[in-house]
């Protein structure tokens, strides 16, 4: 597959024959003012003879446009397909990575709240043992007290320390958090996106007679051209 430089020097020549002469009716164009009725004619001969030039410029362009185009289409079809093998699989085992990463966290989490379960349930029975003294030595008071705090007071040791993440060079986890909507109608009107495609077409539709709460309808006026 090849891409000829001929195609670009067919469509140089072609666009230099196209724009001859084109900058000073396009200067005229830029300063020229409809305020009377010789400057509406001298705008409406422009705007024709643009016309005719942008109908030139597709037709003079149409045969190199194409030529080079479907040689970058192949060209972005081969790199397409190369990068999306790569891609599948990269996803695939970045995906992999986050999910193992999420279960390691998972079970620090369930041996931690283990641990200071197992830590609070040493912590009570202590003291159930020192009250059992307590009250077997008469002092029922002291007793009932060390309960009470028990109950309310148990000293649990801090967090243990997460586990580091694993390390392989070149290889990060991120953490990011997603959504899904639950219920369409629940969701705030600032959150949701005003369907202008769809507005469009009412007014098109209806012109002057479309009645949309908290949408005003206009009409603007444009000129025509013909070539």
């Amino acid at each position: 597959m090849t891409m000829p430089s001929t195609h670009i020097e067919i469509a140089e020549k072609k666009s230099a024959a196209i724009m001859k002469s084109a900058d000073e009716h396009l200067a005229e164009a830029r300063e020229l003012k409809v305020v009377d009725d010789g400057s509406y004619r001298r705008a409406g001969e422009l705007g024709r003879l643009f016309t005719s030039r942008i109908k030139a410029v597709r037709e003079g362009l149409s045969a190199p446009k194409k030529a080079t185009y479907d040689a970058w289409k192949e060209v972005c079809k081969l790199e397409t397909n190369m990068i999306s093998k790569f891609e599948v699989e990269k996803r695939g085992l970045a995906q992999r990575i986050g999910a193992y990463s999420a279960q390691r966290e998972e079970e620090a989490r369930r041996a931690e709240e283990q641990r200071r379960a197992e830590a609070r349930r040493t912590a009570e029975e202590e003291a159930l043992r020192h009250a059992e003294t307590l009250e077997k030595n008469g002092d029922k008071a002291a007793a009932q007290a060390e309960i009470d705090r028990a109950s309310q007071e148990i000293a649990v040791p801090p967090p243990a320390e997460m586990p580091s993440a694993v390390k392989a060079e070149g290889v990060s986890v991120t953490t990011s958090w997603e959504f899904r909507i639950t219920d369409e109608k629940a969701v705030p009107r600032e959150y949701l996106v005003v369907d202008d495609k769809k507005i469009r077409g009412v007014v098109r539709a209806l012109k002057a007679d479309a009645r949309i709460p908290g949408v005003e309808v206009y009409e603007v006026k444009t000129g025509r051209f013909k070539s």
